[in-house]
């Protein structure tokens, strides 16, 4: 029920987020850029939205698939970045493999990336199916990035204050105010009270890298929320 209910929000998610969104992930992709070598490499961003982080990672020569449930979000992706390869995918989980088969046209990948795309999976198993999935088309070296990330600890007021500075910063106050009211009096808040987002804990996610024979590493500050986690798990370059 839960999948259902955060799937039907997303599917009919327009352009509300889309300030904070884009200024969220900017802060991401600068992060990411400033740790990881990903200069010309392949990326699969599972969970594209509307393509802010595609257009920041497309400047560094990467080639990018992006992936969404939301077809709107895919039509703009299309139109603005015609050199990659975006899709619509379903979010039937027992299908996700034959549908990233039939819809990606790169085999491998330098890096997996889902940016604030965990906590809204219904239950820990269906999100770990899916890493098992993703984690299949990294290369050898390759990594799987799971971002933003929601536990036990996490803050939102904390996170909140942190976006306010952000957006004093970038002159993004209205959007924020914008964003705020949206999120108290849209369908986000009434959906996130049927089905509250998931939360990770260190130790789930490190068993789970470790069944995959996959390193693991947690980060902290990688994105705009200073107390959402991002973790990485690496495929060994002597593997595969």
């Amino acid at each position: 029920m839960a999948l259902f209910i955060w799937t039907e929000f997303w599917k009919r998610e327009s352009q509300s987020f889309f300030k904070i969104m884009r200024m969220s992930t900017s802060v991401f992709a600068n992060r990411f850029q400033a740790r990881f070598n990903h200069t010309d490499c392949k990326i699969l961003d599972f969970g594209c939205g509307p393509g802010f982080l595609v257009e920041l990672l497309a400047k560094q020569k990467c080639q990018i698939t992006g992936l969404d449930i939301n077809e709107s979000y895919i039509r703009i992706c299309q139109q603005h970045f015609p050199y990659h390869s975006f899709s619509v995918i379903d979010t039937d989980l027992e299908s996700l493999q034959t549908s990233l088969n039939e819809q990606t046209k790169i085999l491998s990948y330098d890096f997996v990336i889902l940016l604030s795309v965990s906590q809204y999976y219904p239950s820990h198993k269906e999100f770990e199916s899916t890493i098992i999935t993703l984690s299949s088309y990294l290369k050898k070296g390759g990594t799987l990035i799971v971002a933003d990330v929601i536990s036990k600890d996490t803050s939102g007021w904390k996170d909140l204050l942190a976006v306010f500075r952000q957006s004093i910063r970038s002159g993004n106050v209205f959007n924020l105010i914008g964003f705020v009211l949206h999120l108290l009096f849209s369908n986000y808040h009434k959906v996130s009270k049927q089905a509250p987002l998931l939360t990770f804990e260190d130790e789930s996610l490190k068993n789970l890298a470790n069944s995959l024979s996959l390193s693991y590493q947690k980060f902290e500050g990688m994105t705009l929320h200073p107390t959402r986690n991002t973790y990485a798990f690496s495929v060994p370059l002597e593997s595969r």
